[in-house]
């Protein structure tokens, strides 16, 4: 199934900024907690683009990047560097904490006692990544990648480094883990369960703009005219135009999940 781009934006509190993302230069939506992305008709909060995105929106109101900036604050209003590996996993531990609150207090509101649920322990698991065709393909085609961005770093090319190369970077690396999210919501549906239903929409559509990221970056790349001394060299764009041929195949299987 393939994801459309969000058709409508639903303001509830603040309206939504618009900030330049990413080497296409897409306008991406950022907002306040009470904004809402409509994607076939499902609304999910805006905030979910800051969990994936390369750049996002860094804005206190945000409820991603508010948290990680009060993070931060408070790392070193006690003096403690806001990047080491201890800060970090006291912010995942807190954070943790902070989601299951919500998420507990969303069930609450319905009803729901996730604290006792019945049938727990006889509900199914998807296979493992590797038992999925498509993941291994997917994950082929991420090594292959890495591979080229490895070899141009080494080389000195500018690109791998520059904004093509960190978006190439950034969602080639996002694409493994996505497709198997989307698969094991695939399955779960297909077995009845009605979890990945709502994740779902929201993984095509991260999926897809994940794709056009990648493809983007590459032809990016291989427009910037002449390669020179610093740039991609002949053989690195032809290793490219590999790559989003891959992409592209792997895109029309992708799509039908």
């Amino acid at each position: 199934m393939e994801a459309t781009q969000p058709d409508k934006i639903k303001n509830k509190k603040n309206s939504p900024k618009r900030l330049k993302s990413e080497s296409n230069n897409k306008a991406v939506v950022f907002g306040a907690t009470g904004s809402m992305l409509k994607i076939n008709g499902v609304d999910f909060p805006v905030w979910m683009e800051c969990t994936w995105r390369r750049i996002t929106c860094g804005k206190n109101a945000c409820l991603f990047c508010g948290r990680i900036n009060k993070n931060r604050e408070l790392h070193i209003d006690r003096g403690e560097d806001p990047d080491s590996m201890e800060a970090a996993l006291e912010d995942v531990s807190g954070n943790f904490k902070e989601v299951f609150k919500m998420i507990k207090a969303d069930a609450d509101s319905k009803g729901i006692d996730i604290e006792n649920l019945k049938d727990v322990d006889n509900m199914k698991e998807p296979p493992e990544p590797e038992k999925f065709r498509l993941y291994k393909k997917i994950m082929a085609w991420h090594d292959s990648t890495f591979d080229v961005i490895e070899d141009a770093l080494l080389a000195g090319q500018d690109w791998a480094d520059g904004d093509h190369g960190l978006d190439l970077a950034w969602y080639a690396n996002l694409l493994p883990a996505k497709t198997y999210r989307q698969l094991c919501n695939r399955w779960f549906l297909d077995n009845g369960e009605d979890y990945g239903d709502f994740d779902f929409e929201y993984t095509a559509y991260v999926l897809k703009e994940c794709m056009d990221a990648v493809k983007n970056s590459l032809l990016g790349q291989m427009s910037l005219g002449e390669p020179d001394a610093v740039g991609a060299d002949w053989k690195t764009r032809r290793q490219l135009l590999t790559l989003y041929d891959g992409i592209n195949k792997l895109e029309k299987q992708i799509n039908k999940i």
